[in-house]
C-alpha cells in the first residue's frame, strides 16, 4: 500500500506536470490535503520532495509556489537527457538485445509515425515520451533510469 506522501507527491507532481497549477501560482497545504483525504503531514513531506526536484520553491512566510521554468533551465534539463540517452544506448547495445528486447521501442516508434499520419500531436508526444522512458529502462541501469525519469518530469 503506497504511503500517503507518496500519493500526495504523485497527484500533486501530476498537476504541476498537466499545467493545472501553473508556474508561479501558490499551493496551499491545507485545502490540497482536504482535496486528498489525507492529514498536512504528507503534503508536506511530499511538497519537500517536489522542492528537492525544483518543481516548487517553498520561502519562509511566503508560501509555497510552483518554480518557474526558464529557457535556461529547460536547455540544461534536456542536455543532461540527451546525455543520459546516449549512455542508455550504450548500454543497451552492449547487452545485445533480442528482437524481443526491442520491440517496446519499436512498437512506440510506429505509433509516434501513426500519430504523425494522423496529424495527432498528442499521442505523437505520449509514444516518444513512451519510447525515451523503456530506452532508459532497457538500458539495465536503474540509477540511469530513475534519474533519466526523473529529468523527464
Amino acid at each position: 500500500m503506497a504511503r500517503a506522501s507518496d500519493t500526495a507527491y504523485a497527484a500533486i507532481k501530476d498537476l504541476i506536470q498537466r499545467g493545472e497549477i501553473p508556474p508561479g501560482q501558490t499551493i496551499d497545504e491545507s485545502a490540497t490535503a482536504k482535496t486528498l483525504g489525507i492529514s498536512r503531514t504528507p503534503v508536506r513531506e511530499a511538497l519537500l520532495r517536489l522542492q528537492a526536484e525544483r518543481f516548487v520553491e517553498i520561502g519562509k512566510g511566503k508560501g509555497i509556489r510552483v518554480a518557474p521554468l526558464s529557457s535556461s533551465d529547460m536547455r540544461e534539463m534536456y542536455q543532461v537527457i540527451s546525455g543520459l540517452e546516449v549512455a542508455a544506448v550504450a548500454l543497451l547495445t552492449r547487452r545485445r538485445p533480442s528482437r524481443d528486447d526491442l520491440a517496446e521501442l519499436v512498437d512506440e516508434t510506429r505509433r509516434m509515425e501513426a500519430a504523425i499520419v494522423a496529424d495527432d500531436v498528442d499521442a505523437w508526444g505520449e509514444a516518444d515520451e513512451r519510447f525515451h522512458r523503456a530506452l532508459m529502462r532497457l538500458s539495465g541501469n536503474r540509477k540511469l533510469h530513475e534519474v533519466g525519469c526523473q529529468m523527464r518530469d
